[in-house]
This record gives C-alpha cells, sequence and structure tokens, in this order.
C-alpha cells in the first residue's frame, strides 16, 4: 500500500513504499509519532512548495505546547525558499542541492516524541521525509532539544532579543 506501491512492488518486505506525503493547505500532519523513550538520531525531509509556509513542530513527552516550532528551512538553516538553498555541511545540519534537509542534532525524550508539519501556504504540499531513531532509556537529567522562530517583516533598525526567558540547564547554539 502507499503512494508508491506500484514502483516499490518488486522490492520486497520492509521497504518504504510511501515515500511522500501530500498535505492540503491549511492541513496538519503527523509525521512521527514515538510512545517510548529514546532518542531522534536523523531526521530527512525534501519538501516540495513553499516551505517558509511550512511549520515543523516537535512534542516531548506528551506536551501540549510544542519545544520545537518553526518554519522547515529556518529548521534547517535555509530559510530563503526554494531554488535559494546554500549547501551546508556540519555535524549537524546538511542542506544539499534542491532542497534534501537533513539533521544529525541528538534529540532526546523520556516518554513519547510527536512530529507534526502545517501546511499553511494556499497549495497542496508534497513532502518526502524520513525519521531515524533509536529506542532506549534517557536519564532523567538529559537536555532536550528546543528551536524557536521570530520574525519582523518589515524589518526595522531596532534591538532585537535573540534569547530571553529560558529556564533550566543547556547549551545555546545559533
Amino acid at each position: 500500500e502507499g503512494n508508491a506501491a506500484r514502483a516499490a512492488r518488486e522490492l520486497g518486505q520492509g521497504w518504504k513504499v510511501n515515500p511522500y506525503i501530500h498535505i492540503e493547505p491549511g492541513k496538519t500532519f503527523t509525521l512521527a509519532h514515538i510512545k517510548d523513550s529514546g532518542v531522534i538520531n536523523h531526521f530527512w525531509m525534501t519538501p516540495v512548495g513553499d516551505y517558509r509556509l511550512m511549520i515543523l513542530r516537535f512534542f516531548w513527552d506528551d506536551e501540549t505546547e510544542p519545544s520545537v516550532e518553526v518554519p522547515v528551512g529556518d529548521f534547517f538553516a535555509a530559510g530563503w525558499g526554494m531554488g535559494n538553498e546554500p549547501r551546508i555541511t556540519s555535524l549537524v545540519i546538511c542542506v544539499n542541492p534542491r532542497s534534501g534537509f537533513n539533521s544529525y542534532w541528538q534529540m532526546p525524550f523520556g516518554k513519547s516524541c510527536k512530529i507534526t508539519l502545517e501546511n499553511l501556504s494556499s497549495k497542496r504540499a508534497t513532502v518526502y521525509y524520513q525519521v531515524d531513531y533509536s529506542l532506549e532509556a534517557v536519564p532523567e537529567k538529559t537536555p532536550y532539544f528546543h528551536a524557536q522562530f521570530r520574525h519582523v517583516n518589515p524589518l526595522v533598525k531596532k534591538v532585537y532579543t535573540i534569547v530571553d526567558g529560558i529556564k533550566g540547564r543547556g547549551h545555546y547554539v545559533g
């Protein structure tokens, strides 16, 4: 079954035959819902459409408010839009030509992980993706991954606060 079942009919059992999804305008799709303790090790995505209008959200341990809420391109350090992606090769982010986005941030969770993608565009979005994770015990005081996005348009000259109101221990990267 899946939208590529015909093309994958001879691959055999265990192969991913649903390599992409469509998200209609104004809709949210759940990319992953893991109900156990573990770590996301790799997250790959190739969005087709205006991914500045696709909002990625990560919820750790049954949160009601997301710990990550950011447009897709900005999450992968490529916020300039389709066709303007920089080539990035680093330990944690890789951006390949034609919007092949990879994140290698280690993202632990103690009880559950839910990843959603909302399409704010007026057009249907097509998204190729894969979430690679391991189920394992996560020590109680392990830092969790968080990301926020703030945007001002048009840009005006003034002092902007980048980090404010953060509580708890951790590391700032940005």
